[in-house]
């Protein structure tokens, strides 16, 4: 048998590659599959995942608490050296221009990254919606003036 943890971005998912029945419950959760399954399921990278014993121990949440989602580590590059589509690392203070990168490439950025953008859009419209997620997420709104 093989844990296999679903990474789409629907609230439940259905084995509808090996048509087992099997049903993960929302993004981030695990089911055990035999391993002929799990091999017909990882062939979709962008949706299932092998969970390796060290994955399992470091995600697992402690009994009686909920996880803590990730920090946003990404600010919106502003300026005018910067492109439009680009986020600066807080940590490196490096550049990632989203602008080249394909839909693909952009859905897993924000997956590894834990920006929770609506991944089910495409070409400008999902970049923009990653820069707006973490603008969101970094920028407080200007205060109201009485």
């Amino acid at each position: 048998m093989a844990l296999v943890r679903y990474i789409g971005s629907k609230p439940t998912k259905e084995d509808n590659v090996a048509h087992t029945k099997t049903v993960w419950p929302g993004p981030g959760t695990d089911r055990e599959v035999p391993d002929g399954v799990a091999v017909e399921l990882l062939k979709h990278p962008t949706v299932w995942q092998l969970v390796t014993e060290d994955m399992q121990r470091l995600t697992a949440p402690a009994l009686g608490s909920e996880p803590e989602p990730p920090a946003m580590r990404f600010v919106h590059a502003k300026g005018d050296d910067n492109p439009v589509y680009a986020l600066r690392d807080t940590e490196n203070d490096e550049i990632t221009d989203l602008t080249n990168m394909t839909d693909a490439e952009l859905k897993a950025f924000a997956r590894v990254n834990g920006i929770k953008a609506d991944l089910r859009k495409r070409g400008d419209e999902l970049k923009a919606t990653i820069v707006a997620t973490v603008i969101a997420a970094t920028e407080r709104p200007p205060e109201a003036k009485e």
